[in-house]
């Protein structure tokens, strides 16, 4: 994560994210293991001078532009806009901004953001966490409290954003984050994959937290988390995966992905994040053309290497 200055621009830039461990049950107090990765989001703002209090925003998924709108900076009330669901979720977290913020975008002059996503949009890699992010380094406010008034979530997406390691995350204490050199010797084996279904998160967590864990399955996760952030060997990684998902397994009442779906499959997967959904983490003894083969008999085609994605203090 960072921000800086270009000429009359300024800009900042968050990264995306994947967890590893503690999927739904760090929203009930669990330590979770989670990564940020090398894409993320940008934000570029630029100012000039006007008659008019607008903000023009843009934002893009590479090089191409999908939504577009303007607002009053009086209000944020939408002015013209391409999607009026997209401007509205948008506008509220511009109205939060502010509340925390009350001298945010108060000026008389035009401003144009333009956001520029560098990963699909599709995938659940954090687009909603960077813009989170970058919307609060530009407001100069907390991104964890603008977080809980807008999309709400135990926050490990948005520490990942500002992470330049793999880290541990609990909910109740966000001021005392652990960051993990994670670089193991084993990492070619571990492929990152996309299932090709985006899970609606917010839905997820409404879902899901109804039902609160026990104490003990919330220790067993949270000890799994820092076992599993100092793994020396694959298969101590891959036990631990594994426990981590029988755990989750009985909190949902749900057969594990691997169970389910790839129970042939010589070594482990698993989902990163919600189940069902995203992106699924593959680690294997096997060689790499092994992992490929199956995954393409299995119609999974968009995958990467660890070191692809994944973000180390070394990247």
């Amino acid at each position: 994560m960072k921000s800086g200055i270009t000429g009359h621009n300024r800009s900042f830039s968050s990264h995306g994210k994947l967890l590893l461990t503690g999927e739904y049950l760090v929203l009930h107090g669990a330590d979770a293991f989670a990564i940020p990765l090398k894409k993320g989001q940008r934000l570029i703002i630029s100012e000039s001078q006007s008659d008019e209090s607008i903000l023009q925003w843009e934002s893009l998924e590479g090089e191409v532009k999908w939504f577009s709108a303007s607002f009053s900076t009086t209000d944020f009330s939408i002015i013209q806009t391409n999607s009026f669901q997209i401007a509205k979720r948008l506008s509220g977290i511009l109205t939060a901004a502010r509340e925390l913020n009350p001298s945010f975008l108060t000026n008389s002059n035009k401003t144009e953001a333009q956001s520029i996503l560098e990963f699909n949009r599709e995938w659940g890699l954090g687009s909603s966490s960077t813009l989170i992010s970058n919307i609060s380094f530009w407001a100069d406010i907390n991104p964890f409290q603008l977080l809980d008034m807008t999309f709400g979530g135990s926050g490990y997406d948005v520490a990942c954003a500002r992470s330049s390691s793999a880290l541990i995350y609990n909910l109740n204490k966000r001021n005392s984050i652990k960051y993990i050199d994670f670089k193991p010797d084993f990492r070619n084996h571990l492929t990152i994959a996309y299932l090709g279904h985006k899970q609606n998160t917010a839905r997820e967590i409404k879902n899901i937290s109804v039902k609160p864990p026990d104490k003990k399955q919330l220790s067993q996760i949270s000890d799994i988390s820092r076992k599993i952030a100092l793994s020396k060997s694959l298969d101590y990684f891959i036990s631990c995966l594994k426990e981590n998902d029988s755990i989750v397994s009985s909190y949902l009442q749900r057969p594990t992905l691997h169970a389910a779906e790839f129970s042939d499959f010589i070594g482990y997967i698993k989902n990163m994040g919600a189940w069902g959904g995203d992106f699924i983490l593959a680690a294997s003894p096997e060689s790499q053309d092994y992992v490929n083969h199956y995954l393409d008999a299995k119609g999974i085609g968009v995958r990467f290497s660890y070191d692809e994605l994944a973000l180390s203090p070394t990247s």
